[in-house]
């Protein structure tokens, strides 16, 4: 056991023998990598990040505050007894912010970029104004040359030919929208703070201005998307009761009118049928003011209702145009290229002194 390990031991003094023998050879690759991170890293655009920090502040049934309850009273109501509506869970605020509906919604926020003269949204911008740089390029036709072919296959299996002989009901994404739902995943960043619950959206562009813009959107968008879901159930409930009370005012503003009008006709009129009539109109009267006022009661409440659930937001640093690049890449590319090139300095002398070890015995084989 002893003299395997002292075999396996000396085998591998011999590779590192055998690699140092090679360091001049090795430490050209590894150069060479360098030069080429440190092409990347000089003509690489810079980033800029913009960051946006809230709070999500909700009140569940259970816990109504004076306020509410206050004016709710007013009307009737007892809103300290209803069933308690749960918050949004944090955990579920990237979900929609990776939703087909909300990316396609911030694609379409303007942003001024220098290169143009108004504002032009995000997904027309990368889609047909923006400058493909010589490290993009370089990229793409060296190191990215095999996700170029896959996407270029894809692109023409793509089923955007297709949308229009299908109903709207489907939901397509075309390759374009594709790769501008990868790049906004890239570009914003979403985090919560478990400890004190504070919500952060940050946006990294090639551009200042830009990045606040969108991070603005972004959060401005999620706020719009946690209230809907907070409130569809009241505000569902709300349109209900409004549209019939609308319908309800026009029926009671017409048997007030008629019951006026026909007292105004027969105010000296006693005879038994006019009184019977005057009975009637009376009577459809108070029915109608009596649905009419319910509903208004319960308009006023569902009111309350709705603005009890939407959700109040403290802002807490707001999205600042950046005047520093942020996080530069430079050192990092420099690394990486680094580790990279000795990495495979050391698997192409391995690889080189296993080719030389097949080969002898390929030649002793008969």
């Amino acid at each position: 056991m002893e003299k395997t390990r002292e075999e396996d031991y000396i085998s591998l003094l011999k590779i590192f023998k055998k690699l140092w023998n090679r360091r001049r050879f090795l430490m050209r690759i590894v150069i060479a990598f360098f030069l080429f991170g440190l092409f990347i890293a000089i003509f690489s655009p810079n980033e800029y990040t913009s960051k946006i920090k809230f709070l999500s502040q909700t009140s569940s049934v259970s816990k109504v505050s004076g306020k509410w309850s206050g004016i709710a009273a007013l009307v009737g109501v007892n809103l300290s007894t209803g069933v308690d509506n749960e918050e949004i869970p944090t955990n579920i605020y990237p979900k929609i912010i990776s939703s087909i509906s909300f990316q396609r919604d911030l694609m379409e926020t303007k942003l001024n970029f220098k290169n143009n003269d108004s504002a032009i949204s995000f997904k027309n911008y990368y889609n047909e104004h923006i400058e493909t740089d010589a490290v993009t390029v370089l990229r793409k036709y060296t190191i990215g040359l095999p996700k170029t072919i896959v996407e270029a296959i894809k692109d023409k299996k793509s089923p955007r030919e297709q949308v229009l002989y299908l109903k709207d009901s489907l939901v397509f994404i075309d390759f374009e929208e594709q790769k501008l739902r990868k790049l906004l995943r890239e570009s914003l960043i979403f985090s919560i703070d478990e400890t004190d619950g504070v919500i952060s959206i940050a946006v990294t562009l090639n551009e200042a201005i830009p990045a606040a813009q969108l991070a603005q959107s972004a959060h401005e968008l999620l706020q719009k998307e946690i209230i809907s879901y907070r409130t569809a159930k009241a505000q569902n409930q709300m349109d209900f009761i409004q549209k019939q009370f609308d319908e309800q005012i026009v029926n009671f503003k017409t048997a007030q009118y008629d019951f006026a009008s026909y007292k105004d006709r027969n105010r000296f009129n006693i005879t038994q049928i006019s009184q019977i009539e005057y009975q009637k109109l009376q009577s459809e009267y108070d029915l109608s003011y009596t649905v009419f006022s319910e509903l208004q009661r319960q308009l006023v409440a569902q009111q309350i209702q709705v603005n009890k659930d939407t959700p109040v937001f403290t802002t807490i640093n707001e999205a600042i145009v950046p005047v520093e690049i942020s996080n530069p890449k430079g050192v990092k590319t420099l690394i990486t290229f680094i580790v990279l090139g000795f990495m495979f300095a050391v698997m192409y002398g391995l690889a080189t002194e296993f080719l030389k070890k097949f080969k002898a015995t390929w030649k002793k084989v008969v």
